[in-house]
């Protein structure tokens, strides 16, 4: 991206989201992992970039109902993320990818009962 900076929080994040691919995480998450590596940083920091990389396309972000926060999925290998159907386990977090066919399959199942 033009003009992005590449500020030190903003690489630790990234190598976050990028060892934390499949999980579902919170930005508290990833506060609490990066403080007990030793970092020094801060709330404001990681929702900061998270927003920005949400706005390019790199972050999927979703609220759980057992949760009250925002949990995201890193989507940067996922070409067109956002712009497709996804499911989620409920026991592990982990999203799944639907395709177009499934999810027009699925459609003309649940529409012609």
């Amino acid at each position: 991206m033009k003009g992005e900076y590449k500020t030190k929080p903003r690489t630790l994040i990234i190598q976050y989201l990028k060892q934390n691919a499949e999980p579902r995480f919170t930005a508290r998450d990833i506060v609490n992992k990066l403080i007990t590596d030793g970092e020094n940083i801060n709330y404001a920091t990681v929702y900061r970039n998270l927003e920005k990389l949400y706005k390019e396309g790199k972050l999927i972000r979703y609220k759980e109902n057992d949760l009250n926060a925002t949990c995201c999925k890193y989507s940067e290998t996922q070409e067109h993320c956002n712009s497709h159907m996804h499911a989620q386990c409920s026991a592990c977090g982990k999203i799944f990818h639907l395709d177009q066919e499934f999810v027009e399959e699925f459609d003309v199942i649940l529409f012609s009962v």
